[in-house]
Parts: C-alpha cells; sequence; structure tokens
C-alpha cells in the first residue's frame, strides 16, 4: 500500500502510519514511515484485508532527529494533533492486497 499525507494542505514532512487490525482481522499491525508526504507499506507483505483503525503521527523537519518510525524515540510536539493518532478515529477498510493507494489528507 502506498499513499500521500498531507495536513492543512502541506506535505506532512517526517512521520510514521499505523494500520491497525480492528476486532476480526488478520494481524499484524502494519506500518511505515512517512517522508515528504509519501509512505509505502511493505513489511509483513503489506496491510491485510479488512478494516483498520490509523494512527498518524508527523513532525516538522526542525523537530525530527533520527528514527521517527519508532514512536518511542519520536520527538516532541507532534505537528499533528492527537486526533489522528493517539486518539485517532479514522477508519479505512483496505480492500486489496498489493498496489492499493490510499491518500489522508488531514485538517
Amino acid at each position: 500500500m502506498t499513499g500521500r499525507v498531507t495536513y492543512q494542505g502541506k506535505p506532512v514532512p517526517l512521520g510514521n502510519i499505523a494500520f491497525i487490525p480492528m476486532p476480526g482481522v488478520a494481524l499484524p499491525v502494519s506500518g511505515a514511515e512517512i517522508v515528504d508526504g509519501r509512505y509505502e507499506v511493505t513489511n509483513n507483505g503489506g496491510v491485510p484485508i479488512g478494516q483498520h483503525r490509523v494512527e498518524i503521527n508527523g513532525w516538522s523537519a526542525d523537530q525530527a532527529e533520527g528514527n521517527v518510525a519508532d514512536v518511542t524515540e519520536a520527538p516532541q510536539g507532534l505537528l499533528i494533533p492527537e486526533k489522528y493518532n493517539a486518539k485517532s478515529d479514522l477508519v479505512v477498510d483496505v480492500n486489496q492486497k498489493g498496489t492499493m493507494s490510499l491518500d489522508f489528507d488531514l485538517k
């Protein structure tokens, strides 16, 4: 799965995205780094088919140092409000494996 992530009309410079399976959907959690507004999930064969809650974290380029894919090492001061990450209610329905594209335009 690939896609773009924008916040207030601009590409998210650095961050991560996680697709967390809803009850009854095959594991694992899938995710990827966001760089210059783009992500590509390739680990474990991509995102399993079914519904997933989506968590998106993002930082401005001057806030981020090192590997932002590990949220335990993430910089302070999220660019994106927690309604899209820790308190996200974004849910997507993945209906195919492989080349599916899914963009997120966050406000």
